[in-house]
């Protein structure tokens, strides 16, 4: 057996993980939607903009695994579902104490009550 000189097996270590680096792709499902499947089995419905991880290609197939609500599922995704970017615009952040399902509170309005005409002022007769 040969062995490899040091900066070899570096190189040879750089490779794998480019590669690794390379099949562990972040794509997105386009606004079309993607199914998840698992052999002949739709495990998940994918909505639009979802994000997935390429774990492997065969054809017009990609392998990915997702992070739904119920953990993460690994499966198969045409890629007529996919898109390498974003389709939705990213929200803008929103201020401290407020979330995105409640609206801020409107700013009371300061009422002021009508005022009551002063009583007519009599005339006294006075005795000059």
């Amino acid at each position: 057996m040969t062995k490899l000189p040091v900066t070899c097996k570096g190189m040879l270590i750089l490779f794998f993980v480019g590669a690794l680096q390379f099949c562990a792709e972040t794509l997105y499902v386009n606004d079309q939607g993607a199914k998840l499947w698992l052999g002949n089995k739709v495990v998940a419905q994918l909505k639009v903009d979802q994000k997935v991880t390429v774990t492997a290609t065969r054809g017009t197939w990609y392998g990915v695994s997702v992070d739904t609500p119920d953990g993460r599922l690994s499966g198969w995704v045409s890629q007529k579902g996919l898109t390498a970017k974003k389709i939705l615009p990213e929200k803008p952040a929103e201020p401290s104490g407020q979330t995105a399902k409640t609206k801020p509170e409107p700013t009371p309005k300061t009422v002021v009550p009508p005022r009551k005409a002063d009583p007519p002022v009599r005339k006294s007769e006075s005795s000059d």
